[in-house]
């Protein structure tokens, strides 16, 4: 795990407590119940070892910002603080043991100190796709930073092939749950939304090539997307213009979809991707305009 600096929460570990401390009371959790959950899944992990004393500080002090800290955690974590256990990692350089020395007493100071007001979690902010499963898209290039500028406003076409259900807690089954879509991406790109039954003529195109650690060579040929929010997803010009239900019953072999065998998109990074395909399959686009 990695730490960057003296701050309690300049810590993997101590961002992973914080972290999931939250989602457990966006859940519904009580404090107490969060407590009990983590010390039953994340404790023994790291109990005796230097991650030890993280998981109390970092605890603590996520508990007082949320106007939540429990007695024993306060105390576990105070206990810690006077008997200077969590400094034996930072006795290699003085200069960060000076400041660790710091951020420890401000933390105990806050401790001690009146909490803020506890306030009323909001339940987990989630996103589910608009689209199912064979839906076709129509979706157009408007990033100008392509390498391959002769794709830029154009339209290109996806086949949603698979819509995945992302838990909001990995460790723990909630009625929370955001949604990502793989992609299949059509080698066609034209200057305007083409009726939905051109796709009768059309072939998949590959995405690419990737090595993949212990796996080797494979064949990238669909594309995660991760949309966050439907405000993000109302700025860029997708939308649906058709639907073959045969997706929902089956999927071409030539799909690959083993977590490995495709890369995850963002709507900022789907032009390149889209456009380093289409680039292999049209290598003469764009010189019409230059002749």
């Amino acid at each position: 795990m990695g730490v960057w600096g003296p701050a309690i929460l300049s810590d993997d570990v101590a961002c992973d407590i914080r972290d999931e401390y939250h989602a457990l009371l966006m859940i519904g959790k009580t404090s107490e119940e969060a407590t009990q959950y983590l010390l039953e899944t994340d404790y023994p992990e790291i109990q005796g070892t230097e991650d030890e004393t993280v998981f109390w500080l970092a605890l603590a002090l996520s508990q007082w910002k949320k106007g939540r800290l429990l007695p024993e955690v306060k105390q576990q974590a105070i206990a810690i603080i006077d008997a200077g256990t969590d400094l034996e990692r930072w006795q290699q350089d003085e200069k960060l043991l000076k400041k660790r020395i710091t951020v420890l007493q401000k933390l105990k100071d806050t401790l001690n100190s009146p909490m803020p007001a506890a306030k009323k979690m909001r339940p987990p902010s989630v996103w589910h796709s608009p689209w199912a499963v064979g839906d076709l898209l129509a979706y157009q290039i408007t990033n100008p930073t392509i390498l391959y500028p002769e794709f830029l406003h154009k339209y290109v076409l996806l086949r949603v092939i698979k819509i995945r259900k992302i838990p909001f807690l990995s460790s723990m089954d909630t009625p929370w749950h955001d949604e990502s879509i793989l992609v299949g991406l059509y080698q066609w790109y034209g200057d305007e939304i083409p009726n939905a039954d051109i796709v009768n003529q059309l072939e998949y195109a590959v995405i690419g090539e990737n090595d993949v650690i212990f796996r080797g060579k494979c064949t990238e040929t669909c594309m995660e997307l991760c949309i966050y929010s439907n405000r993000e997803l109302k700025q860029y010009p997708i939308q649906c213009i058709g639907q073959d239900a045969s997706y929902q019953k089956g999927i071409s072999p030539f799909f690959h979809t083993n977590y490995w065998e495709y890369g995850l998109h963002t709507l900022i990074s789907l032009d390149h991707t889209i456009c380093s395909a289409l680039h292999r399959y049209f290598p003469e686009a764009g010189q019409e305009n230059k002749n």
